[in-house]
């Protein structure tokens, strides 16, 4: 009798979060876990942040990387002993280090791998084993790796209660809308996908998620900072500090300026730390005036009009092969710190005598600052 009873109970608590909108279920009186977990779909995270008996360093980490509070989120990432901690916990962590990275991200990915089952179900239910792994492999670079674990997310979550079908479509959404700004692969359009997570939602009376679902669907943001360190970052892959470099200020440069076509001369004296602006005064009127398309054939028939000395500047070879090498070994560079952002400037930055960034995918924002 008392099993029947602790089991009917089980299946009441896990109803409020399963079927019931958490926006308007009072948690004040619900066992810590699952008031959590409900408050966290609801967007409630203020008696969430900071740490205590009840409140665990995941719940702390998750729910200021919700709120868009990365360095207290890490630091609270770095006190979960992944090894140790228990199923609402290990979900918690991994959503918070997929929107913030760090090192836990690898152990807790790890930790994942090795669950034998499809659900994560402990205190109360926290969705299916993908979806974590699946936001984990996007936040490292593995798109392909990403895409295929938030499908079988969605698969899974569809069988057992619709929303978790729905998360499982707004995260495979983010990875989707960021592939497409790099572009990347061939694995098909975000819109429909992050529709039918946003028609849901919207139905359902689910505010916090709908709004979740419209910043999933605004353009993509390109991060690069330049200071010591640096900061980059691109689509799901959360902002990470890299090394300053005379090719991360070229980079700078040229997307600031990615209404025009910038030379090899104004990008090497901004490298060496001059002031571009007189130098690029200097460009004959028709050169400022080339398409999106013009390639170095066009440049140099809208130089004709410029005199010999000026043709010499624009012009010098070891100018045109320093700055091009400098642009793609950076590019490369960054590549292995923030795959996506690599990705998305081999496929858009063109060089020669004459660069330019012309971003070949959709939907991207550049955050540009100079500290």
């Amino acid at each position: 009798m008392v099993k029947t009873v602790r089991c009917q109970l089980m299946e009441d608590m896990e109803g409020l979060l399963e079927h019931r909108i958490p926006d308007v279920v009072s948690t004040a009186d619900l066992p810590v876990p699952l008031a959590a977990e409900i408050d966290f779909l609801a967007g409630r995270v203020d008696r969430w942040l900071d740490q205590s008996r009840q409140v665990s360093a995941a719940i702390s980490a998750r729910s200021h990387a919700l709120i868009g509070n990365s360095s207290p989120a890490r630091c609270a990432l770095a006190e979960v002993d992944v090894a140790a901690i228990g199923p609402a916990d290990l979900a918690a962590a991994a959503w918070a280090a997929s929107r913030v990275g760090g090192p836990t991200l690898a152990p807790l990915l790890g930790r994942l791998e090795a669950l034998t089952d499809d659900f994560i179900n402990g205190a109360a239910p926290v969705g299916p084993t993908t979806l974590f792994t699946g936001m984990l492999r996007g936040t490292a670079g593995d798109v392909e790796g990403a895409v295929a674990d938030l499908e079988t997310a969605v698969e899974i979550g569809d069988v057992r209660a619709p929303i978790w079908g729905a998360l499982g479509r707004l995260e495979l959404g983010r990875v989707l809308w960021m592939a497409e700004a790099v572009p990347l692969g061939d694995f098909g359009s975000a819109r429909p996908t992050l529709t039918a997570a946003r028609t849901f939602f919207a139905a359902g009376g689910y505010v916090s998620l709908s709004q979740r679902v419209a910043e999933a669907s605004a353009p993509v943001r390109a991060t690069l900072q330049l200071g010591r360190p640096c900061i980059v970052g691109f689509g799901v892959q959360p902002v990470v500090e890299v090394r300053a470099s005379k090719g991360l200020t070229a980079l700078h440069h040229l997307v600031a300026n990615s209404e025009r076509v910038v030379t090899a001369a104004e990008l090497s004296v901004v490298v060496d730390g001059g002031d571009a602006a007189e130098l690029a005064a200097l460009m004959p009127d028709a050169w400022r005036q080339l398409s999106d398309r013009a390639g170095e054939h066009d440049l140099k028939r809208a130089a004709d009009d410029a005199s010999v000395a000026l043709r010499r500047v624009f012009f010098d070879d070891s100018t045109r092969s320093r700055v091009s090498k400098l642009l793609r070994r950076t590019i490369e560079k960054l590549s292995e710190s923030c795959p996506a952002l690599g990705w998305h400037l081999q496929a858009s930055v063109r060089t020669g005598h004459g660069c330019r960034y012309c971003p070949t995918g959709e939907h991207v924002s550049w955050q540009l600052f100079e500290v």
